[in-house]
């Protein structure tokens, strides 16, 4: 095992801008004692340029991998939590459900992370030592489910400690069960844990296919003329919200995800198939999966009977839904076709970007939100 001088001269060698960017910490493999998960906390306190707020929050983590009392995740690694919450208190995009369906937790957690890191590191270190903590009003108290569990590879271990803890759903975990399916969350109980939260405002926006809803906190801060039923006029309404500095969860079907991704690898790939086919036959490449994508994302979505049948289909089968979570980073029309939009979203980890979305069919596989801001 190496000691700490070892760990820190390895680690000093590295780039600090991706040490302080949280990159470094997430990326490394495998176990983690808690004696080298100290050595790289303090090699990312002592040689990154970060601000002191930063520095206090690695100091109190650095605490955390000296002590040598059980944690109450009895299946789980001091070390390893210590490198996972750093990373994400530094880059909170990092935040991932992976194998799971808590991303509704998972975008609470990301938002936490970016808003009041402080919060977070409290809450992912009460957790793990005293399997209990408060994030203001929302007291997190998992069931002995949970605290036993072990995701084994299936969910970073800080991720299960947080996002776990936030659902909260109480099941016998060791039995066959459907990761995927397991800890969907509602806008409603989205709404609720942001208001629990202590955030100054909250407004949600559900277009459920049997009963649309607008969830307001506090009740005068009701947006004029927002009506659920109008999916265009809330999706600006949240697009307003996201240009005016609030943070926003958005709620869309999975295809919106796989769409941007795929538009997303295209355009990395251009450059490349230019060199390899010519720039006519990766231009024609680049818009045939554009259209591929804009076609996907204007699909009819199935309607109240549909929808009926499929919620009827997932409680028998355990089997995955589609509706999904994800942090809404950007949000922009085109400066030159209005009819598209530019995006970046996170979710399992990484961010989806793509420019030219459709905006039709960006709509369309929207769901809803939450956005909420600090902001008097």
């Amino acid at each position: 095992m190496a000691t700490v001088d070892e760990v820190i001269k390895r680690i000093k060698a590295l780039r600090p801008p991706r040490l302080a960017a949280g990159s470094e910490l997430n990326e490394i493999e495998g176990p983690v004692t808690a004696l080298e998960a100290y050595a790289v906390i303090e090699a990312a306190r002592l040689f990154c340029d970060l601000p002191n707020e930063f520095k206090e929050y690695l100091k109190r983590l650095s605490d955390f991998t000296r002590r040598t009392a059980p944690l109450k995740f009895s299946k789980l690694s001091r070390g390893r939590v210590a490198v996972e919450v750093a990373a994400r208190m530094l880059n909170n995009k990092l935040v991932s459900q992976k194998e799971f369906g808590i991303c509704g937790p998972a975008a609470v957690a990301m938002e936490t992370a970016q808003t009041r890191p402080g919060e977070y590191l409290k809450i992912a270190m009460g957790l793990a030592e005293d399997g209990r903590a408060s994030l203001r009003d929302l007291l997190l108290k998992p069931s002995d489910q949970i605290l036993n569990y072990d995701p084994g590879g299936s969910i970073p271990e800080a991720d299960w400690i947080v996002c776990a803890s936030i659902r909260n759903e109480p099941v016998n975990l060791e039995k066959e069960f459907s990761k995927e399916s397991y800890g969907g969350s509602s806008t409603q109980e989205v709404f609720d844990w942001m208001v629990k939260a202590g955030y100054r405002k909250v407004i949600a926006v559900d277009h459920n296919v049997f009963m649309p809803a607008v969830y307001v906190y506090p009740p005068e801060s009701r947006p004029p003329g927002i009506d659920p039923e109008d999916k265009k006029r809330c999706f600006d309404t949240m697009k307003d919200f996201k240009q005016r500095g609030w943070l926003v969860l958005m709620g869309c079907n999975m295809s919106l995800e796989r769409g941007i991704e795929s538009m997303k690898q295209v355009a990395l790939q251009h450059e490349e198939m230019e060199e390899l086919m010519g720039t006519s036959a990766a231009n024609s490449m680049m818009s045939r999966t554009v259209g591929e994508v804009r076609q996907k994302l204007e699909e009819p979505n199935p309607g109240r009977f549909q929808t009926l049948v499929n919620v009827g289909k997932m409680l028998v089968s355990g089997a995955a839904g589609e509706g999904h979570w994800v942090y809404l980073e950007k949000l922009e029309s085109g400066s030159l076709d209005q009819s598209m939009f530019s995006v970046t979203m996170c979710s399992h980890g990484q961010r989806f970007s793509a420019v030219k979305v459709p905006a039709n069919g960006m709509i369309n596989k929207y769901s809803g939100f939450v956005a909420v801001t600090d902001l008097v």
